[in-house]
């Protein structure tokens, strides 16, 4: 069983080291602005296997430090846990999501309808591009 609930920053950290930065301290990983984001934790059997912040700009949201256990990728938690992000976003009147993606999960965003653009780019030894994708679509 799967369940997607709000947590708190603190509660991303282990999971984002293990998955995106194993060679660094949990410590190091806590951002400024977790505090202002909205963090999803994807529950598994009770267990913490996913997690994703997502970070308010203006009328849009910023999809940051996204990370499944890597046991458990391949099995539609992460498209889990950006589709329900999205879905509480546009809720909220979000217009726009968008994210630095690694160039290796570009497959993953574009089946979740992110648009690809802009040039490779690298942070920290690591490749990127940008991506976003329009929320809400209500009237002004």
């Amino acid at each position: 069983m799967c369940t997607v609930i709000p947590i708190t920053g603190e509660q991303t950290l282990p999971l984002r080291q293990k998955v995106l930065w194993p060679n660094l301290e949990v410590s190091d990983l806590a951002l400024t602005e977790d505090g202002t984001a909205l963090h999803l934790g994807l529950f598994h059997d009770g267990d913490l296997v996913g997690v994703g912040s997502f970070f308010p700009d203006g009328d849009r949201y910023r999809l940051r430090k996204m990370a499944v256990d890597p046991a458990l990728q391949g099995r539609g938690f992460g498209a889990r846990l950006v589709t329900e992000g999205m879905e509480l976003l546009a809720q909220q009147g979000v217009r726009e999501l968008y994210c630095d993606i690694r160039v290796s999960a570009t497959s993953f965003y574009q089946r979740l309808g992110f648009e690809i653009t802009g040039a490779k780019f690298d942070k920290n030894g690591v490749t990127y591009r940008k991506a976003s994708r329009p929320l809400y679509t209500g009237a002004i």
